[in-house]
């Protein structure tokens, strides 16, 4: 197939290259290699000298090792993709929220060392204004393209402190000037589960008022902030790992994750489906 493909797609300006010529080569090679080629170090081989017959420096033969790595090579559109992500204020929002009559989304985490933190924010506040425009309502994509900016440009926050019991908060206004973030791609770490006789209960406990030995066993809980050229080695190495331990399963947390490098979400989603399953669907 390889030895095809480059018979009908190859351009030679030179007008040398000719099938019968390409047909010589693929024989002469064929002998080099023995005249059998037995096993896949010797397709290999055979491969590699036959593209390197051709004299074009435009066309090399990749094994599939050397092809998957190169896929995981962002390209520079996505990584300069990656480099607006990691520039903000740290601030990862939820779900819809009411404090008397203010409405915004509630900040479900804050990246350590990010402006967010430094401004005073923490989980369980809630957000009501990104540089005056109310976010209640907002998608993810709306909320946090108006947080995204270039480093050293301002953003202005309108929030409040506390839970949405506390209805006696007021509005605080907060100016944070946006920074390259000190976010890993992925992160990972375990929640126990505690043994009970029903999912009611196990709601109602708290970890905090738990004896020790109610916890029977624990979940890894994966994080993926988004997807660069390492991603799928760190969750399947997370994986590697709980399975090593015995964990009774996995939490795979992708809230708020812009995205990133393509073949790496590819990559991420097969340690997780069965070969041949559909990883996306496009409905037009």
């Amino acid at each position: 197939r390889a030895w095809q493909t480059v018979s009908n797609e190859l351009f030679d300006p030179s007008g040398r290259f000719t099938q019968g010529w390409w047909a010589a080569q693929l024989s002469q090679e064929l002998q080099a290699q023995g005249g059998v080629l037995r096993d896949a170090h010797q397709l290999d081989a055979a491969l590699s000298g036959l593209m390197a017959r051709l004299g074009d420096k435009y066309s090399t033969y990749l094994r599939a090792s050397d092809y998957r790595r190169a896929l995981r090579r962002p390209l520079p559109a996505e990584r300069d993709y990656l480099e607006v992500q990691a520039v903000g204020t740290g601030l990862q929002l939820g779900a819809s929220t009411k404090l008397g009559d203010w409405e915004g989304l509630r900040v479900e985490g804050i990246t350590p060392g990010s402006p967010a933190e430094e401004a005073g924010l923490t989980r369980g506040d809630t957000v009501l204004q990104i540089d005056g425009v109310p976010v209640a309502g907002l998608q993810p994509a709306a909320w946090s393209g108006l947080l995204r900016g270039p480093s050293g440009s301002r953003v202005t926050v309108l929030f409040i402190h506390g839970s949405a019991l506390d209805v006696e908060a007021q509005p605080q206004l907060s100016v944070m000037e946006r920074w390259k973030l000190p976010q890993p791609a992925v992160r990972e770490a375990r929640v126990p589960l505690v043994a009970s006789s029903s999912p009611q209960q196990q709601e109602n406990v708290q970890v905090g008022n738990t004896p020790e030995d109610a916890f029977t066993d624990e979940v890894a809980y994966i994080r993926v902030y988004h997807f660069s050229s390492e991603t799928t080695e760190l969750v399947a190495r997370a994986l590697a790992q709980g399975e090593q331990d015995g964990v009774a399963g996995y939490v795979l947390d992708l809230r708020n994750s812009p995205g990133g490098v393509f073949e790496e979400a590819i990559g991420t989603a097969a340690l997780f489906l069965k070969q041949g399953q559909t990883v996306v669907s496009t409905v037009r």
